[in-house]
């Protein structure tokens, strides 16, 4: 070096026993000495200041990273140089070419011209009259290529820095795709309103149970001159104080979760009075400030339960129609029955008689085997005709009650066959007339078909009640049969039309080569036969 000249030197040194690199600046600056060659040494360790520069660049490398993920750029607008400057993820955003990181800027002239009229003032007037320290928030339209538009946020602050002056320094972001969701949902909240507009049922949206909203329905299903009567009001105050119990556990359990709850049949608390009815169905929609907004659709069912009520009446008529029927058939079976037993039975035992003692005063061998014959006959007709009016009407049923009857017919047709049977339990309550025959019938179908069809061996009866039901279960070891043959065979179908009738129940229970079982069950005071005098019907 000559005289008086420095020289700067960046030296890096390797620790050869720990392998440690340290960085030093070297400034030699040449100084006169004695006529000697000599020169100053300034040796500065800059290890830690180079690792915290790199360092200070990983993380601003990290956080260039972070920016263009979210799609967050920087920019400043500098009014010493009337310029803005932008990071790499905001020339994206702005669509504005970043050839370097250190790139000068861009006019503000640029950046206006990519703004409408509005906008574009909007931009100006802030930067003329913002203050140090003033903050800002503001969504600007940019037009980008090919007339396409985007919605950026703008956020930012007023700051004055010694070098360059006042400055605006912010981020921004863009805001199109959010703003397009918005407008869609927008409409679709229009159409939805118009949808609930043109429902025939009522809906209510209510804020901590207040109402804040009713659709034009409203006015039809609550009674009222117009829906605006109904807004500010408690909803439970739209219905009959009896009511008040069961809504408000309603609006609890809406409280507590978002499923949804329902009420039916509850009574409208209506300004004229009108007996009215409603269906009521509810939700959560969100909690807006701590208050729950929820949303009710009202369904007006007075004319439905009207026109139950009017079913139920011609079935409760039906029924006791169908009951009266049932009784005039068995009085006509009685009549059969008494007429067989009385005038058939005895005409042929007439004839019977008549003809023992022709056969006794004739001596033609010819004549008395006709007339033995003739006897024969008679006889056996005798014992059918006495079947048939037993299987008509058993003077037991009367007598005796139906568990004596049921015995005594499981004897009369299961014993000549060979058929072994058991009975087991006993009604503890008064049967009506109608539950006895009922039950009578099913035991005559399924005894029957058992000794027709089954080849059983055994037969067990169960008989039992309780306070509201009879029952009685038949079941046979039997071959059983198929299930298609269930719902097509005749004499099942009887009696479960003649169950139904007394609102009962007959579950037939058959699979091949396994039996059967046969199981009614009977109300203990059936419903359908309230109302009809049966000693009336028998004398008429």
């Amino acid at each position: 070096l000559s005289t008086n000249n420095t020289e700067s030197l960046y030296l890096t040194i390797l620790n050869r026993f720990n392998r440690d690199v340290s960085a030093f600046t070297v400034r030699i600056k040449a100084v006169p000495h004695s006529n000697l060659r000599s020169a100053i040494v300034d040796l500065v360790d800059c290890t830690q200041e180079q690792k915290s520069t790199k360092v200070r660049i990983k993380h601003l490398r990290f956080l260039e990273s972070a920016q263009s993920i979210g799609q967050l750029g920087l920019w400043e607008y500098q009014y010493q140089n009337d310029c803005f400057v932008f990071s790499q993820t905001a020339g994206k955003i702005l669509d504005v070419p970043i050839k370097t990181p250190k790139s000068k800027g861009f006019p503000s002239l640029q950046i206006f011209n990519k703004l409408n009229q509005h906008d574009r003032k909007t931009l100006e007037d802030l930067i003329s009259n913002i203050v140090i320290g003033q903050e800002f928030e503001q969504t600007l339209t940019i037009e980008v290529i090919f007339g396409i538009e985007r919605k950026i946020l703008f956020r930012g602050e007023c700051i004055e820095e010694l070098d360059t002056g006042k400055l605006l320094i912010g981020t921004c972001i863009d805001m199109t795709e959010r703003y397009r969701t918005l407008q869609k949902l927008t409409e679709r909240e229009k159409m939805y309103r118009k949808l609930v507009e043109l429902m025939p049922d009522a809906v209510i949206t209510t804020n901590n149970d207040v109402i804040t909203y009713a659709n034009e329905a409203s006015v039809k299903v609550f009674g009222v001159s117009h829906r605006d009567l109904l807004t500010g009001k408690l909803l439970q105050s739209l219905f009959a104080s009896e009511e008040n119990t069961s809504l408000l556990n309603m609006l609890k359990k809406i409280d507590r979760d978002f499923d949804i709850h329902r009420l039916d049949k509850i009574r409208i608390d209506t300004e004229d009075n009108s007996q009215r009815f409603a269906s009521i169905a509810g939700r959560a929609n969100s909690y807006r400030d701590g208050q729950l907004i929820a949303q009710f659709l009202v369904q007006d069912i007075s004319n439905r339960i009207a026109t139950q009520q009017k079913l139920e009446v011609s079935r409760q008529k039906l029924g006791e129609q169908a009951v009266r029927a049932i009784n005039n058939l068995e009085l006509e079976r009685k009549q059969i029955s008494e007429a067989l037993h009385d005038e058939i039975g005895q005409s042929l035992t007439a004839i019977n008689l008549s003809c023992k003692l022709a056969l006794r005063s004739s001596n033609d061998e010819n004549i008395n085997q006709i007339i033995y014959n003739i006897v024969h006959t008679s006889k056996d007709a005798i014992h059918k005709v006495r079947h048939l009016s037993l299987m008509l009407r058993p003077p037991q049923l009367d007598e005796m009650g139906i568990v004596p009857t049921i015995n005594w017919l499981a004897e009369r047709m299961l014993e000549p066959v060979g058929i072994s049977w058991s009975i087991n339990g006993e009604f503890t309550v008064k049967l009506t007339p109608e539950a006895e025959i009922v039950i009578f019938r099913v035991a005559q179908e399924s005894i029957t078909n058992i000794v027709r069809h089954s080849e059983a061996s055994h037969v067990s009866i169960t008989i039992e009640d309780s306070d509201d039901m009879l029952a009685v279960t038949i079941e046979d070891d039997g071959k059983g049969f198929a299930d298609d043959l269930e719902t097509s065979h005749l004499g099942l179908k009887y009696m479960q039309e003649r169950v139904q009738l007394l609102n009962g129940k007959v579950d037939v229970i058959s699979r091949q080569n396994c039996g059967t079982t046969i199981s009614l069950s009977l109300p203990n005071q059936p419903s359908c036969v309230v109302g009809v005098d049966h000693e009336k019907d028998l004398a008429h």
